[in-house]
């Protein structure tokens, strides 16, 4: 059981297939390798290894898929798929390993947000915030050319969407943060506006207002527009 509301692991990587099969078309990734590495990805969970060794999970993937003769894409995906696990991690590279990777993160936090167990306070016994920041840092620094909104939309289609994108605008706003974006600058940013345009150009056009009004040139507008508003 994966959890008693959404069904058993079975349940869950019919769910992935579908998501993991929708992202391969848009990047052009191999469709029977993709297949094939999300009915194997999770397996290693029912083993007395990771049983014994969660922390193996995927680690253990890997080697029991290269093991059984699986051509090395499809191993590495069954761990990089995880990834990134933590702020400072690698994020996963090939592309067969980014499809799983997204496709995992938001059948999750989707799957989740339809029966209402969203993060509250502190507290995340899910990992969603963890799971989201994943996506963005997937999205961001590989370049994809995906819209976030139309990712998401792939997912579980019974929940509160307007506040699952209020959930991402926020985790997206601290990831530009840690790019050194200025503050009042990356308020501005609400990813509901950008429906159709993917979050690399959404950085890359916030990149661009940064760097202007920084300038000269963009202080002057600044504190004309502020005095225009004041005046009326």
């Amino acid at each position: 059981i994966f959890h008693h509301k959404l069904g058993t692991e079975s349940d869950r990587i019919k769910r992935i297939s579908d998501i993991a099969l929708d992202i391969a078309r848009i990047i052009n990734a191999d469709l029977k390798s993709t297949e094939i590495a999300v009915s194997l990805c999770k397996l290693d969970l029912v083993s007395e290894m990771v049983y014994e060794y969660p922390e193996l999970q995927g680690v253990i993937g890997k080697y029991y898929s290269k093991k059984a003769g699986f051509k090395s894409s499809i191993s590495e995906a069954c761990y990089e798929h995880y990834l990134p696990k933590g702020q400072f991690d690698e994020v996963p590279r090939k592309p067969l390993s980014v499809v799983l990777a997204l496709a995992d993160r938001i059948d999750t936090i989707c799957s989740f947000w339809a029966i209402d167990l969203k993060p509250t306070g502190s507290k995340d016994p899910f990992a969603l915030r963890r799971a989201a920041i994943g996506i963005i840092r997937i999205l961001l620094e590989n370049e994809l050319d995906l819209s976030l909104i139309a990712l998401l939309k792939l997912g579980n289609g019974n929940l509160d969407f307007d506040n699952l994108i209020d959930f991402f605008n926020e985790r997206i706003r601290s990831q530009f943060v840690d790019k050194g974006i200025r503050l009042d600058v990356i308020k501005s940013i609400n990813i509901k506006t950008y429906q159709e345009i993917s979050l690399n150009e959404i950085f890359q056009r916030t990149f661009a207002v940064h760097n202007f009004v920084m300038t000269d040139a963009g202080e002057s507008l600044i504190q004309g527009y502020k005095r225009a508003v004041n005046i009326l």
